[in-house]
């Protein structure tokens, strides 16, 4: 007789403990880590640092030195409605799984309280009526999740929180980047429309003193000719630059939620700075810092949690349930015992036959999770690459300014020998005027250039995930429950 026990409490135990066995388990983040491998260190230069192994700072535009860069962020953080609505899909997440944990952790208990009117009739000579017949009663069912289909929906609702929570933080951090991006654009546009106007107001004075001159005899009219196309050709210049501005402004406002005409105040491009320290977290870090990683790991435990309620719709689901109703023809006698009926009961149901709809919904649920977790590599690959384009570009683009600083720095050197020579009456007005041009061309390459830089360094801290520091809500340990 012991050994008949013993026989059924291992096998009993067996059961209760199948529904930990019946989702696969998603893999550990550290055994991706060799798909990035590590990132090239590039050949950087003195002026900006590189610190590996270094996490960015959680408010790092602050590093920019702008104010009004900071006060655009703060109010695109605030009033941006596609943020908005992800904040509001969180919280009907949460809700929603709010829902999910009390019906399946607890049971379910409801109590009823009627009156009816009634008369019987039990044969001839035989009324009873009418009579008014109370009840009152509680009941109470709950699903004994014997292989986990209840466990592991609730696991997928929670999976489906954390994947909504890191998306609306990936979300959060292309906002801050796009804002500071439209920001450094609009700037760069203010200040090539500003260039060009003073390049055409050069341009105009220079063709004032060749139609003199040529009224003098002293120049050909092919120069007069050469002058003023150039001169048409700025001013053909001016309408696209003033569209740019105005676009970039427009755009700066749709990140911040506001008009498209707000006078909103923007930094000019050289009230933007370069940090003077970058950080570079490494491959091993970046797994645990990149919110769109985050999502993709969500979807992935979603779908483990999925197959496991698949895989348990195969197997027997049973439902206890339990009952108290009291009876009488007066409230009154609804208080005494004799008018109580109880029950208690326990169904069973196995599934038999639905023309392979289970086991086609099982190989479905697997197939999801294949694919989820190659999704989910497919995004620790991605952002790899993309933080090594980013330290490409940092060291390309630094190369790029450092020859256009050099080639305005000589054309500033040409227009001090201009203007000596001038003032010498060596050479004439037109000489420093064009010397001039010159430079204000170069200044505006470097411009570009600088635009670039700092475009470069909203790239890094995007592609290290913006040093998102808040910790995943339950989901590790929830996994470890598993």
């Amino acid at each position: 007789m012991p050994s008949y026990r013993r026989r059924h409490t291992i096998a009993l135990a067996t059961l209760l403990l199948a529904g930990c066995t019946l989702a696969p388990h998603t893999a550990p983040k550290g055994a991706l880590q060799k798909l990035g491998g590590g990132y090239t260190r590039p050949q950087w230069e003195p002026g900006q640092s590189l610190d590996w192994g270094q996490d960015p700072a959680r408010a790092w535009w602050h590093g920019l030195g702008s104010p009004q860069l900071d006060a655009a962020v703060s109010v695109a953080l605030q009033q941006n409605p596609g943020l908005q609505a992800q904040l509001a899909t969180l919280r009907q997440q949460q809700s929603l799984y709010d829902v999910s944990r009390g019906e399946t952790l607890l049971p379910s208990a409801n109590a009823n309280l009627g009156v009816t009117r009634e008369k019987l009739f039990l044969g001839p000579g035989f009324v009873f009526g009418p009579l008014n017949l109370y009840n009152a009663g509680v009941n109470v069912s709950y699903n004994l999740d014997l292989f986990g289909a209840e466990r592991e929906a609730l696991h997928a609702a929670l999976a489906r929180v954390d994947e909504q929570r890191y998306q609306a933080e990936v979300s959060r951090q292309t906002l801050i980047c796009n804002v500071i991006t439209a920001v450094i654009h609009a700037a760069y546009a203010q200040e090539a429309l500003q260039n060009q106007q003073k390049l055409r107001a050069l341009q105009a004075q220079e063709l004032d003193l060749l139609q003199a001159q040529w009224r003098a005899g002293a120049v050909p009219q092919n120069e007069v000719l050469s002058a003023q196309l150039t001169l048409q050709a700025s001013d053909a210049a001016l309408p696209a630059l003033r569209k740019a501005v105005a676009v970039a402004r427009h755009q700066m406002n749709l990140l911040l939620g506001r008009d498209p005409d707000h006078a909103t105040a923007l930094p000019r491009l050289d009230e933007l700075t370069l940090p003077a320290h970058l950080p570079v977290s490494l491959p091993s870090r970046l797994l645990a810092q990149r919110p769109d990683i985050e999502v993709a790991a969500a979807v992935w435990d979603e779908s483990a949690a999925e197959v496991g309620v698949a895989r348990a719709d195969l197997l027997p689901q049973i439902q206890l349930t339990a009952s108290l109703d009291a009876y009488g023809i007066t409230p009154a006698q609804l208080f005494k015992s004799n008018s109580l009926v109880w029950g208690l009961g326990a169904g069973l149901t196995q599934p038999l036959f639905h023309g392979g709809a289970l086991r086609a919904q099982e190989k479905a649920a697997e197939a999801a999770f294949d694919a989820a977790g190659a999704s989910y590599r497919q995004v620790v690959a991605q952002d790899f690459s993309q933080v090594a384009d980013v330290l490409v570009a940092l060291t390309e683009d630094l190369h790029t300014q450092n020859v256009q600083a050099d080639i305005e720095k000589m054309q500033q050197q040409q227009l001090a020998l201009a203007q000596t020579r001038y003032s010498s009456g060596s050479d004439g007005l037109r000489a420093q005027l064009q010397a001039e041009e010159q430079v204000l061309a170069a200044h505006l390459q470097w411009q570009s250039g600088q635009a670039a830089r700092l475009s470069d360094v909203v790239a890094l801290y995007q592609s290290l995930g913006g040093s998102w520091n808040a910790a995943p809500v339950s989901k590790t340990s929830q996994r470890k429950a598993r």
